[in-house]
């Protein structure tokens, strides 16, 4: 039982990150086109797709890597 809580606990942690990323993309979007005089949906979307892309990177591989532990 304790070893699958560890196991939990550690592969959660890629996924927090993303989260984390996700969240910063947010937070820069609103920021980088608070600066501009018309913004667009892909002005907000421009800026914080890299963000996104590497935060749901993490929240996959952190599924992945529990599906693998718990199942594999």
């Amino acid at each position: 039982m304790f070893w699958l809580l560890q196991v939990l606990l550690i592969f959660s942690i890629p996924a927090l990150l993303g989260v984390g990323l996700i969240y910063l993309g947010f937070r820069r979007a609103r920021k980088e086109t608070a600066r501009l005089k018309d913004p667009t949906r892909w002005d907000y979307v421009n800026q914080a797709a890299g963000y996104w892309i590497v935060g749901g990177l993490a929240i996959c591989f952190s599924i992945f890597r529990l599906i693998s532990a718990l199942f594999g």
